[in-house]
């Protein structure tokens, strides 16, 4: 979860996409579903903060990507 943190202060939200979706198979789906849950939480955050860099359509893509794979 760190690196998923420094991700997203660095603006790599592909990379910090790519470490969550890993964890799909090493997960109970409803262990997944939480991190998933933080990980739209935190990208909401940061999308408040620098609307230029994140959009709300960039979230809800990488939103719907990681729960059409479950």
């Amino acid at each position: 979860m760190d690196l998923v943190l420094d991700y997203i202060e660095k603006h790599r939200y592909q990379e910090a996409f790519f470490l969550i979706n890993e964890l799909k198979f090493k997960m109970s789906y409803y262990d997944f579903q939480q991190v998933t849950d933080w990980f739209v939480k935190l990208l909401r955050t940061q999308e408040k903060k620098y609307p230029n860099k994140l959009t709300s359509d960039m979230i809800e893509n990488y939103k719907t990507r990681l729960n059409a794979l479950l």
